[in-house]
């Protein structure tokens, strides 16, 4: 029960650190995309 408890944690940790990953990624495209509009207003 205890193993089965502890790969589970391990499994939901990756997933965290997965969409950690995710939202990295995604905050960078949309600070690239913001400086994109923000060159075509001027």
């Amino acid at each position: 029960m205890k193993i089965y408890y502890h790969s589970n944690t391990i499994r939901l940790s990756g997933k965290v650190w997965e969409i950690r990953e995710k939202l990295k990624e995604w905050s960078k495209l949309s600070i690239t995309l913001q400086e994109l509009l923000n060159q075509k207003g001027h």
